[in-house]
């Protein structure tokens, strides 16, 4: 296994980064926030991504519906198609703490975040093998209407940031 230094790390991440911001600089077109949001539906039944992995994953596969690890796809019995390609996204970096910094700092768990790395996921589409179970659908809107408050309360957050609704 190869040892990856922090440079060659950091260069991952800020690469990543910049993809992740040329991704979201794009979605102020109406019909690419609207692919935006069928990506999302469709990957929300299934691993839960932060907002900034799912717009790599997009960004890199827009017609992705089922991302995992290659180990998680092994769990599965799929197995990763001969050469294909990851989908970069962000992995936490967590160190256990010392007793001697929780000392110092009552609200420091047992562990803290430290920074990131890259790490690869890959679509099922990239996999064969059995069919994995589908997740229930996403429960069914309430009868009835939502009170208005909470529609003008949308609106106005979606024109505080440049969108009409």
């Amino acid at each position: 296994m190869t040892t990856t230094t922090r440079d060659e790390r950091d260069a991952k991440v800020r690469e990543a980064h910049d993809i992740l911001a040329a991704g979201v600089k794009n979605l102020l077109g109406s019909e690419q926030w609207m692919q935006w949001m069928d990506f999302a539906a469709s990957m929300s039944r299934h691993h839960r991504y932060s907002f900034n992995n799912m717009m790599l994953i997009w960004i890199q596969r827009p017609t992705a519906t089922h991302c995992a690890s290659y180990t998680q796809w092994g769990k599965d019995k799929r197995q990763v198609m001969k050469g294909e390609r990851g989908l970069s996204i962000f992995a936490p970096i967590i160190i256990k703490t010392t007793p001697e910094e929780r000392a110092r700092n009552p609200h420091l768990g047992a562990t803290k975040l430290v920074g990131f790395k890259v790490v690869k996921t890959f679509d099922i589409s990239q996999t064969d093998g059995p069919d994995v179970p589908t997740p229930p659908a996403a429960p069914k809107e309430k009868d009835g209407d939502a009170p208005r408050w909470l529609f003008d309360q949308m609106v106005q957050i979606a024109s505080d940031n440049g969108f009409t609704v």
